[in-house]
């Protein structure tokens, strides 16, 4: 409720105007305060809104700045006390984590509390989250998205609205003091007397805000005094043009991806998430924007977005590289680039009788060509099995007069007395060889998936088929089918053939 005796000022107007284009209609507001002028300044003008919103405080303690940390929380919980409002605290392991899980003092502490507050309003049923960010806040974020190399999403500043960034969160995120300097905010702490806590460490320049808030923004003053303004101006038409560049890329969005549903998902490789069709892309007027977007939600940044550009439109053969970001990898071929997760474990399909494969040992040689993979499974009858993130299934019926021996791609069939069960299925390595049926003379696996134009994914997946029995007296590298794909000369089915081996893959 408005507090009688305080004059409502210039700031607490501008405040409220923008808590009414951004406050949901409805329900608590959960305001994060750590101490300092920005939040605390903010918990005041809620108390003191025309609007009367309801609201809670949350404060972390991030355990960084030894006795100042827990100063900090006491300051916050007096306040609250003070004013009867609720206060909700919780105290992080920030270093450790950081530690665990390998991020900077900064993104683990930003990690820890957004998982928190969305925690909260799930469980509070808090209609937002308000967060005390203000102008000098949002120059200071464009000037750092500028460094990371962020697009124009980047260039275009925080919002006022939006969802905590926390993935699948639903819940809201509002800035009230976005339009509002901090020299204002400062001068109204001043002006009413109100006190709050001095973070020492903001006149550091050891992380990369402080050094430009405390380096580089001074000499912008000089520049222009009214920078803060002129970038505030600068962002909004930003984001209008984002808004036109939104529409175009997802116009032409559905015309590179050569497909979006039924992508290969295997143990091994990891699950395919794209295939970008290069033609298509490179019919495109903004080729390089088309990629960023579709590759930059996955990790990549623009260097290495650059690069695979550049490699794509070489008039080189760019058929297996791969590219890698944090948790994923893209590979080429002729014709696609196929994302995909990098390797999970997988336990889903434990106890479910289907035949398994052992582990996969994977090493790529500066080519970026795979050169062994010694995932493998022993086919010991008729059944369903799955190896490299494919699924076959094997059957044995008698030759019959009638029988088709030119079979559609993905079934193979063969002669059973020549290659009988049980026999292994594993990876193609290095060496492999065979004499496909219907051609003559030998031929490295090597140079059959260099023929048949196959992406790195593809030979990484690629299966093939030996004897079990005697293998140590069977020709080093020889392989009996390429499933299924082509069978051996060797076990081809003839008039003299009793029973056959089909193996159909699932599509």
């Amino acid at each position: 409720m408005p507090c009688a005796g305080i004059m409502k000022t210039a700031i607490q107007e501008k405040f409220d105007d923008a808590l009414k284009q951004i406050l949901p209609e409805k329900g608590r507001v959960l305001l994060a305060v750590s101490g300092g002028v920005d939040s605390i300044v903010m918990a005041e003008l809620f108390m003191h809104s025309s609007l009367s919103v309801p609201f809670e405080l949350a404060h972390c303690n991030f355990q960084l700045r030894e006795g100042d940390s827990w100063s900090d929380e006491l300051f916050v919980a007096n306040w609250c006390s003070g004013h009867g409002i609720k206060l909700h605290r919780v105290t992080f392991e920030t270093t450790r984590y950081a530690e665990e899980h390998h991020l900077s003092i900064e993104m683990a502490a930003r990690d820890l509390r957004y998982s928190w507050f969305d925690r909260l309003c799930g469980e509070e049923h808090f209609s937002a989250v308000a967060i005390a960010h203000n102008a000098n806040d949002n120059a200071e974020t464009l000037f750092l998205n500028l460094l990371r190399g962020t697009g124009i999403k980047g260039i275009c500043g925080m919002h006022r609205k939006a969802v905590l960034p926390v993935p699948g969160s639903v819940h809201t995120l509002i800035r009230p003091l976005l339009g509002i300097t901090r020299a204002e905010i400062e001068d109204y702490a001043q002006e009413q007397g109100i006190p709050y806590c001095i973070d020492r460490t903001n006149a550091e320049t050891e992380y990369k805000r402080n050094r430009i808030r405390n380096l580089v923004f001074p000499q912008l003053v000089q520049i222009n005094p009214s920078f803060l303004s002129t970038l505030a101006a600068d962002m909004e038409r930003f984001a209008q043009i984002d808004a036109v560049a939104d529409a175009y890329f997802e116009e032409h969005r559905p015309e590179l991806l050569s497909k979006t549903d039924g992508l290969s998902s295997s143990p091994i490789s990891g699950r395919q998430i794209l295939e970008i069709d290069i033609e298509s892309l490179m019919k495109q007027e903004q080729q390089g924007y088309m990629l960023f977007r579709l590759l930059e939600p996955y990790g990549f940044n623009t260097t290495s977005i650059e690069n695979i550009l550049r490699t794509v439109r070489s008039e080189k053969t760019i058929s297996g590289k791969v590219f890698h970001s944090e948790g994923y990898k893209l590979f080429t071929s002729g014709k696609k680039l196929s994302l995909i997760e990098n390797e999970k474990v997988d336990d889903e399909n434990e106890g479910s009788g289907v035949g398994r494969s052992t582990p996969s040992e994977k090493v790529i040689n500066n080519n970026s060509e795979i050169v062994d993979n010694f995932s493998s499974l022993v086919v010991e009858g008729e059944g369903a099995y799955e190896l490299n993130g494919r699924r076959f299934h094997v059957r044995l019926m008698d030759r019959t007069p009638d029988l088709n021996l030119w079979q559609p791609e993905g079934i193979l069939l063969w002669d059973y007395d020549k290659l009988s069960f049980p026999f292994l299925m594993r990876g193609w390595q290095k060496g492999d060889w065979f004499r496909p049926l219907g051609l003559q003379g030998l031929k490295k696996l090597s140079d059959f998936f260099t023929d048949r134009k196959f992406s790195l994914l593809q030979k990484q997946e690629a299966v093939v088929v030996q004897p079990l029995q005697n293998t140590d007296s069977h020709e080093l590298g020889h392989v009996l089918s390429v499933l299924c794909l082509r069978i051996d000369e060797s076990v081809k089915v003839t008039s003299r053939t009793r029973r056959v081996v089909i193996v159909q893959e699932e599509r």
